[in-house]
């Protein structure tokens, strides 16, 4: 995806690989808000289903879709990026394909997943993994100037342990940027809902005022065809403003966090598309609404993964003395 010079994106996909990953993005935050509250859902939590979220403190989103929602159901890949690489070499193109060599969808709500055998990159190594039993770390580096090391924090470009994504498990992944040539910038990861990185410092000197937001894209041992790197539910937004469902009701403390896909948004009001992702029909999640700030709904409300959400009653036969 290319834009010129967006201020606020989040980006989240999950991530299973055979060799390391490459990922960024940019974006930046508001002014801090009272936490959203959701109050009521309404509608049928089926996958793919429409849902309405009631509430308040939500604030305003200027488009309510995302820019990018992937779960490799569209026809080809244009109809989702502006492009992808590599692009010329038959059999190896990077394109949606079912299952192959050993590895499944991340859910059974995903049949298909996007393989893919100057710039800063968030990535695995080095040293890079190699097996299904080797330690991975994380860590960000700049081919340019944009970057400190060690950054406002005198933090190196290492950092926290990763899951080794060679180990056969799927990852969630999700990154967050603020764009800019001064200090106050930053880089943040997470990995299945635990923070990883935490860079503070510039992240964008660069000349010019287009930039390409992607998945993927950085990988080494070229002409190997054991080399393929394996993505699926690929969320890409210019705004921290976002609709999850988490496995628990504070976020920061969700393991499972599945993006939901708003058309509609407005402070009191929310309509969305269910994607329910690795929740199973009958499981009980919470649905969290995260304003522009970053700032996520105290509690989520606890839903149950294809029932149907009624009107809560008011009380009755109460009395204050």
């Amino acid at each position: 995806m290319q834009s010129d010079m967006p201020q606020r994106v989040w980006l989240s996909c999950r991530v299973a690989l055979r060799v390391l990953v490459w990922m960024g993005l940019m974006a930046g935050t508001g002014p801090v808000l009272s936490a959203p509250i959701v109050r009521q859902v309404i509608g049928t939590l089926n996958h793919k289903a429409t849902m309405t979220i009631i509430g308040t403190g939500f604030g305003s989103k200027t488009k309510a879709a995302p820019v990018v929602w992937d779960d490799a159901t569209a026809g080809t890949l244009s109809a989702k990026w502006d492009g992808a690489w590599p692009n010329l070499l038959p059999g190896y193109n990077t394109n949606y394909f079912s299952p192959m060599r050993g590895i499944n969808p991340p859910h059974s709500h995903d049949t298909r997943y996007i393989e893919m055998p100057n710039n800063w990159y968030a990535a695995y190594g080095p040293p890079h993994p190699g097996s299904t039993t080797d330690s991975a770390q994380w860590v960000i580096n700049d081919d340019g100037s944009s970057m400190q090391n060690p950054d406002t924090n005198a933090h190196s470009f290492w950092w926290n342990a990763a899951v080794n994504p060679m180990a056969g498990k799927w990852s969630k992944v999700e990154i967050a940027v603020r764009v800019t040539n001064q200090t106050d910038g930053y880089v943040k990861v997470w990995e299945n809902g635990q923070p990883v990185v935490n860079y503070a410092g510039a992240t964008d000197k660069y000349p010019g005022t287009q930039r390409t937001i992607g998945i993927g894209g950085y990988a080494r041992a070229q002409g190997f065809s054991s080399n393929w790197r394996y993505f699926d539910d690929a969320y890409v937004d210019t705004t921290l403003s976002r609709v999850v469902l988490a496995d628990k009701p504070v976020l920061s403390q969700a393991t499972i966090i599945e993006n939901q896909i708003p058309s509609a948004w407005s402070d009191g009001s929310i309509t969305a598309t269910v994607n329910l992702g690795q929740f199973a029909q009958g499981q009980t999640a919470f649905l969290i609404v995260v304003d522009s700030s970053g700032t996520p709904s105290a509690i989520g409300l606890a839903v149950t993964a294809g029932g149907t959400i009624a009107t809560p009653n008011p009380p009755t036969s109460i009395s204050v003395h």
